[in-house]
């Protein structure tokens, strides 16, 4: 479980965060939404270890890493959270299959090993034939499924997605939030959206306003 308890972030004089509550329960799909700049991001990093709250406690599964070394929150980072961008960040100059297989080359998993991995979680996403194409070659919804593919290839648990259809159409968007919503029987999923309405299976919608939590969708 991750819960926040009166968390709040500040970026110099600017609070992005606002004494915060709310919690997400293991293997469920959790929609973060609301206007620019209402703390929809920072909410996002803050589960993600990707920064620490000013104030206030963010527990992981009981543990506030903020707490704990650098070390040990990076750990954590590579090992149980996957993360899901809305520009992709795909290497242009990589196929499909080296760009998938790059977390696994970080924690010196061997060739053969990547290979089966990489082939399997392609199988996941349904893009086991595009492996050595060029991100270049791909749409941008096929793009997003193998960005979705690279967050889970090192088996996270936990997958934060931020605006992963920002760039999509709706057709790609309710593509790739029907996949993401497939991954809560196993996995723990937060999603950033300005547009929750196509997302479904959703079991719990955080709405925040000026960094704080407005009411549910």
């Amino acid at each position: 479980m991750i819960q926040f308890i009166n968390v709040s972030k500040y970026y110099n004089d600017v609070k992005a965060l606002d004494s915060v509550d709310c919690s997400i329960k293991d293997r469920s799909l959790t929609v973060i939404t609301g206007e620019s700049g209402s703390g929809k991001t920072t909410l996002l990093k803050l589960i993600g270890l990707m920064d620490k709250p000013t104030s206030g406690v963010v527990l992981i599964d009981g543990i506030n890493y903020a707490e704990k070394s650098d070390k040990a929150g990076a750990y954590v980072r590579n090992t149980r959270i996957g993360f899901v961008f809305q520009d992709y960040k795909l290497d242009a100059l990589y196929t499909i299959r080296e760009n998938i297989e790059i977390p696994l080359i970080i924690r010196g998993v061997k060739r053969a090993k990547r290979e089966e991995i990489v082939k399997m979680t392609l199988e996941q996403v349904n893009m086991q034939d595009k492996a050595f194409s060029l991100p270049s070659e791909l749409s941008g919804g096929q793009q997003q499924r193998i960005a979705i593919a690279r967050a889970l290839v090192n088996d996270a648990d936990i997958i934060l997605a931020d605006e992963p259809c920002g760039n999509l159409d709706e057709k790609n968007s309710r593509m790739i939030y029907d996949l993401l919503a497939t991954l809560k029987s196993h996995k723990t999923v937060v999603v950033v959206s300005h547009n929750p309405a196509l997302v479904q299976g959703v079991d719990n919608c955080i709405v925040l306003n000026n960094g704080l939590i407005q009411n549910d969708c």
